[in-house]
């Protein structure tokens, strides 16, 4: 993307994210109420973190008749969401399905399916652990940095309920409780609760890149620099064009050529030796100099199929074009 216009994006983004300013830009009103924010400062002292006495990714699963809670979330076409069930003596005391609009992230949803599955626990005091296969989340957990707020309410909440442990398990490895939560998951889009929660500052980004990838289009369709490559490139996009030094020369005119050399007043005359301002389209088509390797000039109208020709584009097509 061109440097001005990633820069305005940039800008745009971290004043919504870091500034936490309101922007207007291009019409829209961005809130930074509506978009998560990185906490900085520690809600938990260190000397009072001690929630990793509380949580274990080794722990091996094993049933018994304690309380047992199990969570299951994920993302499917028809959209994102998190369920839970609790067991007590093999006997189901609670099921909890809730979802998110698609433009969440999955370890957004995990870390609120986890939160409400202590949050269901905390209102108990027996022992009781929930098994979750959100490694992410339980990592998350085990970091008293943390900048996410979600994973700072669990932090508190494990922190005001020494009862309550996390532990890791396999996902769809044939454990009962995790299979009751699988299959709970399946009716979260169509009976799931809807939750609240900040818009993800992926989802920020991902519209303004595509707010910046419009500008830059219309940059590029209305400019008036790079008309040839414009011939042969129509549509911009951050994928790169793998063509040999050869081919860029021949579709951008810079290189050795008198034309371009006396734009930069490296050459007295932008004449070539047969008299006429040389291109590469006249070295190709026109210049009695090259007349051995010359190649049928197209119309105009052709002149957009002919230049994927003449570079070997792999994505044209030879069943479209006009040559001798």
């Amino acid at each position: 993307m061109t440097l001005h216009l990633k820069a305005q994006q940039e800008a745009v983004f971290i004043n919504i994210t870091c500034l936490r300013k309101e922007i207007e830009f291009e019409g829209i009103s961005y809130q930074p109420r509506d978009d998560e924010e990185k906490i900085k400062s520690l809600t938990i002292h260190p000397s009072l973190f001690n929630s990793i006495n509380q949580i274990s990714t080794t722990e091996p699963y094993k049933e018994d008749n304690s309380l047992m809670c199990f969570t299951e979330d994920s993302r499917t076409e028809m959209g994102i969401g998190c369920s839970c069930c609790a067991f007590e003596n093999v006997i189901k005391v609670l099921e909890w399905k809730g979802k998110l609009e698609k433009f969440h992230t999955v370890f957004q949803v995990e870390l609120m399916g986890l939160k409400e599955a202590i949050i269901r626990a905390s209102q108990g005091n027996e022992i009781t652990k929930i098994w979750t296969h959100s490694l992410s989340s339980i990592m998350a957990v085990l970091d008293p940095h943390t900048s996410h707020q979600h994973v700072r309410d669990i932090q508190s909440l494990l922190t005001q309920n020494r009862n309550i442990l996390v532990r890791w398990i396999k996902a769809h490895a044939g454990y009962r409780g995790n299979e009751e939560a699988d299959t709970l998951f399946m009716k979260v889009i169509e009976e799931g609760v809807e939750m609240k929660a900040l818009n993800p500052r992926c989802e920020l980004k991902q519209r303004l890149q595509e707010l910046f990838f419009k500008k830059w289009q219309n940059f590029w369709d209305n400019g008036n620099t790079g008309r040839s490559v414009h011939k042969l490139l129509k549509s911009v996009n951050l994928n790169p064009v793998f063509w040999t030094r050869e081919k860029i020369l021949f579709v951008t005119g810079h290189g050795p050529l008198p034309s371009f050399l006396n734009r930069f007043h490296l050459s007295d005359s932008d004449t070539y030796a047969c008299g006429e301002v040389d291109d590469p389209i006249h070295y190709a088509t026109s210049c009695p100099l090259t007349l051995s390797f010359h190649i049928r000039k197209p119309s105009t109208s052709l002149e957009s199929l002919w230049y994927p020709r003449v570079l070997g584009n792999p994505n044209s097509s030879k069943k479209n074009y006009k040559h001798d």
